[in-house]
């Protein structure tokens, strides 16, 4: 899949995450109707649907911190109420309430250290705090918080970009490059935003991990100047524009 880290996008593995469940659901029918298996009233299964949507939740790579928290909520309540149906626990409101409250509690908690995306394009350009630096060699890491850096080397050699739980957004274009560079990234449940000059070439050597990587530059005609990527994209999203 490859998708911007803050925009919506078709993500193919939870279209087959509803095609897996209605095939288990109808095996189970059948085999219960043929009495090979004995599961009884095969509607007493209808809540695992809050299960498939938990599993929908998860592999949604963007804004993966609230989006683990609430799947696992949705889970919660369908293997609750799917065992409640079939007499293996008993479970009251005075239980499951302040459960589902506590997970909501952590999940508000988690948004709210959740960086706010910001596109690009004119009257759209980093937030406020960007900070500029003059170096060759950028190392930046956020964790449970968001990072605008604006690099203007002319000798760009590459760096390090690590996100967890958090966001950054990488402004080269007002930089260049002799020949290549090597820019290594890390997006662990975290999106990085990168904006190349027109005249770079970008490779991209990232295996995502229930993640996305989404290249949206226009390659130049005669490529002198070459960044490449390398890394990991892990439940989050990378994306780079020119």
């Amino acid at each position: 899949m490859r998708c911007g880290p803050y925009s919506r996008c078709h993500n193919p593995r939870r279209g087959i995450v509803w095609g897996v469940f209605f095939i288990a659901i109808g095996v189970l029918a059948l085999l219960n109707n043929l009495h090979l298996l004995a599961l009884g009233d095969i509607s007493r299964l209808w809540p695992t649907v809050f299960c498939v949507i938990g599993v929908r939740k998860w592999l949604n790579p963007f804004r993966p911190w609230s989006r683990f928290i609430s799947g696992a909520v949705f889970m919660l309540v369908g293997i609750g109420w799917t065992l409640q149906n079939f007499g293996v626990i008993q479970l009251s409101a005075s239980l499951l309430i302040p459960i589902v409250l506590i997970l909501a509690g952590v999940l508000a908690i988690g948004r709210a250290f959740q960086p706010h995306p910001h596109r690009w394009g004119p009257g759209h350009d980093f937030e406020a705090m960007t900070r500029t630096q003059q170096e060759d060699v950028v190392h930046v890491n956020a964790t449970l918080s968001g990072v605008s850096l604006r690099c203007l080397s002319q000798d760009f050699k590459g760096g390090e970009l690590r996100t967890l739980l958090g966001g950054i957004q990488l402004d080269l274009r007002q930089a260049s490059i002799t020949s290549r560079a090597e820019l290594r990234v890390s997006a662990v449940c975290g999106g990085i935003q990168i904006r190349i000059p027109q005249d770079w070439l970008l490779q991209v050597q990232i295996a995502p991990t229930m993640g996305g990587v989404e290249d949206k530059t226009v390659p130049p005609p005669s490529p002198e100047k070459t960044l490449v990527l390398v890394g990991e994209a892990v439940m989050g999203g990378i994306e780079v524009k020119n």
